[in-house]
């Protein structure tokens, strides 16, 4: 069986496949109650984006972790795939850099960035 790191590292090998931009996968295990990873990507545009959540939907339940909640459409610059144990952010440019999620965890290491 494969576990959680695994996907998680398979998760940012697609993104970066799958041209996403400026991927950053944050370990929050033992900081967070939530989750255990938290990834961050910037998609091209709109379009770009829905495929991803769409294409990430069916990896990640296929790697073993079912789909627990989906927020937030493409149009709207950000999409929020949450696997429990793993929590995908999936933005445009604009969005990223309003919310800044990085610096939320600037204290923790980041486990990956391309």
């Amino acid at each position: 069986m494969i576990n959680q790191t695994e996907i998680t590292q398979k998760v940012m090998n697609y993104l970066d496949e799958k041209q996403a931009r400026d991927v950053t996968g944050i370990d929050v295990q033992g900081v967070s109650s939530e989750t255990d990873y938290i990834l961050i990507c910037t998609g091209r545009n709109k379009r770009h984006l829905q495929a991803l959540a769409r294409e990430l939907e069916e990896l990640v339940e296929k790697l073993g972790l079912p789909l627990q909640a989906r927020e937030g459409k493409a149009d709207s610059g950000w999409v929020l795939l949450d696997f429990n144990d793993l929590i995908i952010h999936l933005f445009d440019e604009d969005q990223r850099e309003y919310y800044s999620l990085e610096r939320l965890w600037k204290d923790l290491p980041v486990a990956y960035q391309s």
